[in-house]
């Protein structure tokens, strides 16, 4: 079994690294009772000395996985303000070097913290259609009735395709 990447905080959230870390877990098969000494293996040492000093005055291997999980996740990726996150969003244009699919991961990626729920495919199909830099292709979706995300942005795909 391979050691998993270190935790480098200048190369992605500790959010993403706790993904793939569950993810390596299952894959791997790793016990439960092994969860934690895994985590803390691999989190590198600016990691560890941050978590130690979260957990002080005890040790982080005292601690279950789930427990340590939780205060990095914490400490090194705070919950962002839903209203900051919405803004990011509704700014948001389809930039000139920018293709459409780039343009959907953006905006897919921008909402995660916007808290829409239900709404959530409303509010891409607006913010998609707004940003769009195609003129053409959003004058078109803009006569569309009952237009929906995924029809927005399959028609934006068949009319760039078509142009090119």
């Amino acid at each position: 079994m391979q050691k998993p990447d270190v935790f480098s905080e200048a190369a992605e959230s500790f959010r993403n690294y706790k993904e793939r870390l569950d993810a390596y877990i299952v894959a791997n098969g790793v016990s439960i009772a092994k969860k934690s000494a895994l985590l803390l293996s691999s989190i590198g040492p600016k990691t560890y000395q941050t978590l130690r000093s979260l957990c002080a005055p005890d040790l982080p291997s005292t601690k279950p996985y789930e427990v340590l999980c939780e205060t990095l996740l914490h400490h090194c990726s705070p919950v962002p303000l839903e209203i900051m996150e919405r803004y990011k969003l509704h700014k948001r244009d389809q930039q000139s070097t920018e293709s459409i699919s780039q343009y959907i991961a953006s905006m897919k990626s921008l909402s995660e913290h916007c808290n829409f729920n239900d709404n959530l495919s409303i509010a891409l199909r607006d913010r998609f259609v707004c940003g769009l830099k195609d003129q053409t292709i959003q004058k078109r979706l803009l006569q569309e009735k009952n237009l929906t995300f995924e029809t927005a942005t399959n028609l934006a795909f068949a009319m760039n395709y078509m142009a090119v």
